[in-house]
Formats: C-alpha cells, structure tokens, sequence
C-alpha cells in the first residue's frame, strides 16, 4: 500500500471541521552491496528495482545493467523492506554527452503541462515528487516518490535497463535542481533536466559545465533557460 485514507481536522472560514484526507505511506528500505549495507532509503513502495538500479548507479556501483548479477527486496513488515544486491566489479564510467541533440520551446512547454498533470498520487495527496523521460517528444516512463531524488533514481534504473534503446532522451522533473541532482546525469544519452521548480546556482555553473539543456520554472508556457541553448532550433533574443 502506497497510500491510506483517513480523518483529519482542517481549519477552514473560521471553523474547525473534521473530514477525510489521504496520505502517502513511507517505506522503509535497507540497501546492502555484497553484502555490505550501504544506507537505507524513505521511499514510495513501487518501482523499488528501477529506484535501486538508479540508486547504484548514481552512487558510482555500477555503470551498466549487466554489472548487476542479482537484486532482491525482502519484505520485513508491512511499512519496511531490505534490499539486496549482488554486483561485479568492472565498471566503466560514462559521463560525455552529445552535440547533436535538437527540441523547440513548444514542445518543452507541451511535455511539461502533460508531466505536471500526470501524477495522480499527488493530486490527492500532495505529498510526491515526480520524474519522466522525454523521447521523441513523448513521455515514455513516469515515477512518482516520496523524495525527489528517489523519483530521479527510478527514472535513472529504468534508462539503464532499457539502454540499447535510450539515445537522446531529456529528464522531466518536479524538484529543485542542485549539483547533487546533475551529478546523478552521467548517461551520454541524457541531453537535459527540465523542472518546474527552481535551479540552484551553482547547479547553473555545472550545468553550462556539462553542456546539458537546463531548464527551471517550466510553467505555464514558459521557463528559465540557464543552459543549453544550442539545443533549441527556436533559440534566439528578441
């Protein structure tokens, strides 16, 4: 169970009143690497195996699915787990990006209307983040979590998994973007982050660094572009 239904008192017009309200559930979840525990994890108990692919790859584990020999969640009650993992050690970082990469305006502002609309876990509880994938102009996986970069991971295990078909591919998302958050973007077929939140400024710095699309604030057609603007064919001053 991911959420739960029950009485709260809101105040509301000068009066207290008593009325039924919803709440995502935290799950706790314990990560071992050979054996070795390496954290845990508050998280949305769905998509645990894209959030832990994400997670080892972020954390420098792994650099491909197949450096994975094993994943498996245990269950240790109804609100907390323990992960599992079992990996081989060569690794081979990949951390460049292409040129090549071409979007316009218009269909960021399209992507992002649809991705805010998405989530039906936070309109009725407000209490997730979300994330996507962006290809060819269609929304292609989605995850929501209860922290932001729980929902980052998720959308990063799902990339890696599916690889052999991810080339050119933007990451939506509705958090706050920090260096922590870019540092997790190391996959050559990852060509931006676009939010609807704010950009840190020193994830401004690294951004134009790493020649990533970074985009804030994408709202209501419009938005903050603070890198990458070669990558948009309608780019210009007026």
């Amino acid at each position: 169970m991911i959420k739960n239904e029950f009485k709260i008192i809101r105040y509301e017009k000068n009066n207290y009143k008593e009325i039924d309200d919803k709440s995502v559930i935290e799950y706790k979840l314990k990560i071992y690497v050979n054996n070795r525990p390496v954290g845990y994890r508050l998280c949305l108990r769905e998509k645990l195996d894209n959030m832990i692919i994400g997670f080892l790859l972020t954390e420098g584990y792994i650099s491909k699915y197949k450096d994975i020999e094993k994943i498996e969640i245990i269950s240790k009650g109804e609100n907390e787990g323990a992960c599992y993992c079992v990996l081989n050690k060569n690794k081979n970082f990949i951390s460049d990006h292409s040129n090549n990469y071409r979007t316009n305006a218009k269909d960021i502002n399209k992507a992002m209307e649809e991705f805010t609309n998405r989530s039906l876990l936070f309109k009725e509880t407000g209490g997730v983040h979300s994330c996507g994938i962006l290809k060819n102009s269609e929304i292609i996986y989605f995850a929501d979590d209860i922290g932001r970069q729980n929902a980052l991971d998720k959308v990063l295990g799902y990339i890696v998994k599916n690889l052999e078909k991810m080339d050119q591919v933007l990451i939506l998302f509705s958090g706050r973007i920090t260096t922590e958050v870019l540092e997790k973007l190391s996959l050559k077929c990852i060509e931006g982050i676009i939010s609807k939140a704010a950009v840190t400024q020193n994830a401004v710095l690294k951004g134009k660094k790493m020649g990533i699309l970074l985009i804030g604030f994408a709202r209501d057609n419009r938005f903050n572009l603070y890198s990458g603007g070669e990558k948009l064919i309608d780019y210009r001053f007026l």
